[in-house]
């Protein structure tokens, strides 16, 4: 299901990523005058925000002002139909994908501050285990995804259909548009991905 919204002013974005992406010392002065503009987009496994739905709701809220993120996608919302497909809360616009059947199992959701939400063009819900929704900002679009993948549990055949959906949805991007996905992918990584790859991969892994 695609939700197109009427376009909205335009604002430019900002970003900062692992160790190696962000300012030097002689890059300081002019991060400074930037940073206000920085916009903070995290990711979260909450496991559940069904039961005390307004307790853990309000904590989720709370964590994101105290931490100044802007945009926050959240995998296992166990949330279902019964919740609204978007709604408002305290400051924040909320919009999730979750399944169908009343089962309260996989949801994924978005949760944007305000502010941001302003910006939002288009939302996809794609299934309970993935979603998406783009943004217009002067320095072109930027799309989002926040997926929750099959774990080790799950077999082969269903997690490679999922990595296939995925990517069938990425490949539908336009290509001028910038993309970041978000989510928990049940994987796990080795020492070797922070060697190779520092700019995606923490320090932090699983050994070899």
């Amino acid at each position: 299901m695609i939700s197109r919204l009427n376009k909205r002013p335009l604002v430019r974005v900002y970003h900062q990523g692992c160790e190696a992406n962000l300012p030097d010392e002689k890059n300081k002065k002019i991060w400074k005058k930037i940073s206000n503009q920085v916009i903070r987009i995290g990711t979260w496994n909450v496991r559940t925000l069904n039961d005390d739905f307004d307790y853990k709701l309000s904590k989720l809220l709370s964590e994101m002002k105290r931490l100044k993120i802007n945009i926050l996608g959240i995998a296992e919302t166990h949330w279902t139909k019964e919740v609204e497909e978007s709604f408002e809360e305290n400051g924040h616009v909320i919009i999730h994908s979750s399944r169908r059947d009343n089962i309260h199992r996989q949801g994924v959701a978005f949760v944007l501050t305000k502010d941001i939400a302003q910006y939002m063009s288009d939302y996809e819900l794609i299934s309970e285990r993935m979603m998406s929704i783009t943004l217009d900002f002067d320095n072109g679009p930027l799309t989002l995804f926040q997926v929750y993948a099959p774990d080790t549990s799950y077999n082969e055949v269903e997690i490679e259909l999922f990595n296939e959906q995925l990517q069938e949805r990425v490949n539908l991007i336009p290509k001028k548009t910038k993309q970041i996905i978000l989510g928990d992918f049940n994987a796990k990584i080795g020492h070797e991905a922070y060697i190779n790859w520092s700019q995606v991969a923490g320090r932090f892994s699983m050994g070899d």
